[in-house]
């Protein structure tokens, strides 16, 4: 049973019974408990469940931190298994001991929770919200930025922000973007999350763009650096062939 099909099972399961216990669910799916729990976890961000102590509850999708935002939880589902992919090979670029930068957006999000999967041994600085609640509950040692919510990019913004990124030194920036350019380079869609991630670049040993195919040819908002800036993209197969060239021109490393 794929994925998608699992978690629609489990939600329309939940929707009856409104509770179900992961023992049962594993007996009846023949699923293990560990892909479950995964399942749990993202159905959880995305707002569906809620999870206790052997099981989880139903929650409907009006409910929960992240489907209170819907903007946030729709770009969540889109090229969810893309996202997926992508997180997983830039975990794996991750080493024990590193202290990285995991950015906003839900590509970053995937990167979290790979790197909780993968049990990594790392200090994560982050300044997403979802990405602070993923891997809360983990021996990740996590820092957050300081800064005021912003509702829309589910992040902590602004000066206070941008100031105390001097307290860290940062071996890799996982990074995202809302549009991607040969002209512009890497762009988001506000000033004040550009500057933030342009900022973080410049002070980070090695920069990642994860992003997936769809991000490439889109313009957004602001600027936060040209293409030349990045060390490594982690993408799908579908990038246009006029970006890979134009990294190889760069020396940038491409993961597909």
């Amino acid at each position: 049973m794929r994925k998608r099909e699992r978690q629609d099972h489990i939600e329309e399961r939940l929707r009856r019974e409104k509770k179900v216990l992961i023992k049962d669910l594993s007996e009846d799916l023949s699923v293990s408990l560990i892909t479950l729990r995964r399942d749990f976890d993202e159905m959880e961000q995305r707002g569906l469940l809620k999870k206790v102590y052997g099981g989880a509850e139903y929650r409907n999708r009006d409910g929960g931190i992240l489907s209170e935002h819907h903007y946030y939880r729709k770009r969540a589902l889109e090229h969810e298994d893309e996202k997926e992919r992508i997180g997983l090979n830039a975990a794996e670029m991750v080493k024990d001991g590193e202290t990285i930068f995991v950015g906003i957006g839900t590509t970053c999000l995937q990167v979290a929770r790979k790197i909780r999967e993968l049990d990594r041994h790392v200090t994560v600085v982050t300044n997403s919200l979802p990405v602070l609640g993923e891997l809360a509950d983990t021996h990740v040692s996590v820092c957050s930025l300081g800064g005021t919510v912003n509702e829309r990019e589910f992040a902590l913004l602004g000066m206070a922000a941008m100031d105390s990124l001097k307290y860290y030194s940062i071996d890799k920036a996982f990074v995202g973007a809302g549009g991607i350019s040969l002209e512009y380079g890497l762009m988001n869609h506000s000033r004040e999350s550009a500057e933030l991630c342009a900022a973080v670049i410049q002070r980070t040993v090695q920069t990642v763009l994860v992003a997936d195919s769809s991000k490439f040819d889109k313009n957004s908002h602001s600027v936060i650096c040209t293409l030349n800036r990045i060390d490594a993209v982690v993408t799908d197969s579908g990038i246009p062939e006029r970006y890979i060239e134009e990294f190889l021109r760069n020396h940038t490393k491409i993961v597909q």
